[in-house]
């Protein structure tokens, strides 16, 4: 488990973290999202022990993280694996040779290495290329290395920095697919630092939201998205031309599987007897199903009326003009 309360760091007089306060729990893929220079990847940083803070408390399996030094840090980052965006391989390496790089600086009996490095073959599907140098594998099988690496160590926690922002859309689905895979075969903790949304909502099942006051709002990753914090809005960028609307009223409905399957758009116009038009409509999958999100286009005089049925059948709604 990693609890984080009230963490604060400056660089100089510039506030990066101010007041985080994060529980992740063991078995968590836990994404942190937030405009560029809120303080993620600095946040992740502090999670392996390669930044220091200046106050609060971080806690990791146990260990106040701010009270290890020598032996007990070494250990300590052994067990928190990271992968980065760009992977960081020794390009002139093997595969093999690349990913037993930890090992070998951990001193493991040659059979060991072996059977480890075989291991984590299998599992990231690259069994057919553990002799061929790293220069020449492709950006998708580059981070598979790149993965089976940072577990090579056997760590409880993964720390993925932007993992996926220089692969194609058909290789992050790969990829994301096999983090998941890790995460349920393995039981590794997996804490993911992106600005793409996408990627959030397909492998994440909790999420913190960071601006430059802290965390604006955090929770299970369709709870967030179906609040749509401003900090979220601000990332999404989705709203202004909802907002500028001077006729009517604009009001987003998000909806579940379930809430689609019954026709809920329909059937309020069946209900309600109250016209009304469809601005934008957008589906998502989530990593527990399919959602979807609506604005509907009501009269000022219906406002009142179809607010009211919403609530009374459990339909999320916001007014966004």
């Amino acid at each position: 488990m990693i609890e984080i309360r009230n963490l604060k760091k400056c660089f100089g007089e510039e506030k990066v973290l101010n007041s985080i306060n994060i529980d992740i729990q063991d078995g968590d893929i836990f994404g942190l999202v937030g405009r560029s220079g809120v303080g993620k990847s600095t946040l992740l940083r502090c999670i392996n022990a390669l930044e220091t803070y200046d106050s609060g408390i971080l806690n990791v399996n146990g260990a106040e993280v701010s009270s290890l030094s020598g032996m007990e840090l070494r250990k300590f980052r052994r067990n928190v694996g990271m992968i980065f965006q760009h992977f960081s391989l020794t390009e002139r390496d093997t595969v093999y040779q690349n990913i037993a790089l930890p090992m070998k600086c951990w001193k493991y009996e040659k059979q060991d290495i072996k059977k480890k490095v075989e291991s984590l073959l299998e599992i990231v599907e690259l069994g057919d290329r553990s002799n061929q140098k790293a220069r020449y594998l492709s950006g998708g099988q580059k981070q598979r290395v790149a993965i089976a690496r940072a577990l090579a160590l056997e760590p409880s926690i993964l720390l993925c920095d932007e993992a996926t922002s220089a692969l194609d859309p058909n290789t992050t689905k790969s990829i994301l697919e096999l983090l998941k895979e890790v995460n349920r075969k393995l039981g590794v903790t997996i804490v993911v630092v992106t600005h793409e949304m996408s990627v959030v909502r397909s492998i994440c099942n909790k999420i913190a939201v960071l601006d430059k006051n802290g965390i604006a709002d955090s929770g299970d990753v369709e709870e967030v998205f179906k609040n749509q914090c401003p900090a979220l809005v601000e990332l999404l960028g989705n709203r202004d031309d909802f907002a500028s609307i001077k006729s009517g009223k604009a009001i987003r409905v998000f909806c579940s599987s379930d809430d689609a399957e019954k026709n809920i758009i329909v059937k309020m116009f069946r209900d309600t007897k109250i016209s009304f038009g469809i601005l934008n409509a957008d589906v998502k999958e989530y990593r527990t199903g399919i959602f979807g999100e609506f604005v509907i286009l009501v009269r000022e005089e219906d406002e009142k009326n179809i607010i009211e049925y919403m609530s009374a059948n459990n339909i999320f709604w916001e007014v966004l003009n």
